[in-house]
């Protein structure tokens, strides 16, 4: 449920089936604008690190660059859920009420929380480099709102995958219509993470949790490898400096080749007049595609 600036309440919904699986796609409209996200399933939120405990570890990357608010909610699936959040110093100390006590950015890093319990926090600094990790499982979301994107005003919103379940190859097309291309922030999990991109010079990530920042020219993709797993999030849609220009603005998390499906099921908000499907394939032959 929609959340106010930074905000601590008891605002998440769980959704289950007794009848067999599905699949969620949360569609949010603000002033006529819509955005999407597609729900990650709670059994697919679990991995193990180097301490064989599991952790429900994730790395926040946001984009507010041209104005608006970035954003980061976390949602808890368990009661007596302790969470973990570090932002980075150069952020502005968030401050907010938690309950009885009030929750500072710079000086809390952990609280608790409840089963359907939600905290928001908002800023007009980038939070991307935020590190979130917990011993119980949560659905963490980052997005941005009032971004000012040519002739429009917009927001996105996306769900982070554990790093538990990042990959090490991708492919990226540029999504956007207009002429400025698309931004990809490259997030490492490791130290001394080399990262190849066709149509890129070659680099290594030296930290732990270091986002690196590419654009990629409008019509074009490029094939992404690292040595060790890496996250993608690929910002389509920006206008910049062109004011008139209207151009629909989404945050999408790349899939890993890794990660990849042999089937899917979709669905469009009826605000959508046309939809836009990027199809890759990791063969060079022999892979049929069908669409219903």
């Amino acid at each position: 449920m929609a959340m106010n600036g930074s905000e601590f309440s008891n605002k998440s919904l769980e959704v289950h089936s007794d009848d067999g699986k599905f699949v969620l796609q949360v569609f949010s409209k603000r002033d006529g604008y819509a955005e999407g996200l597609l729900a990650i399933p709670i059994q697919q939120m679990n991995g193990t690190n180097k301490v064989n405990k599991t952790v429900y570890e994730f790395v926040v990357a946001t984009f507010c660059a041209v104005g608006g608010y970035c954003q980061i909610a976390i949602a808890a699936v368990e009661n007596n859920t302790e969470v973990f959040v570090d932002i980075p110093e150069k952020v502005e100390e968030i401050a907010l009420c938690n309950k009885s006590s009030f929750f500072r950015s710079h000086r809390d890093k952990a609280f608790t929380m409840n089963k359907f319990d939600a905290l928001q926090l908002e800023t007009t600094y980038d939070l991307t480099g935020t590190v979130i990790f917990s011993f119980k499982p949560i659905a963490v979301f980052v997005g941005s709102r009032n971004v000012t994107n040519g002739g429009i005003v917009a927001h996105t919103m996306e769900q982070l995958v554990p790093s538990s379940h990042w990959g090490t190859e991708f492919v990226v097309q540029t999504l956007g219509s207009n002429g400025y291309g698309d931004i990809l922030k490259i997030v490492s999990h490791y130290t001394s993470t080399v990262v190849t991109m066709s149509g890129f010079p070659s680099f290594n990530m030296t930290e732990r949790y270091q986002t690196v920042t590419r654009r990629l020219s409008n019509g074009t993709r490029s094939h992404i490898q690292a040595s060790h797993p890496i996250q993608v999030i690929q910002i389509s849609g920006l206008t910049y400096a062109a004011k008139d220009e209207i151009s629909m603005l989404s945050m999408t998390v790349v899939p890993s080749v890794q990660n990849s499906w042999h089937s899917f099921q979709v669905a469009c908000p009826d605000s959508y007049s046309t939809t836009q499907f990027q199809i890759v394939s990791g063969k060079t032959s022999n892979t049929y595609v069908y669409l219903f």
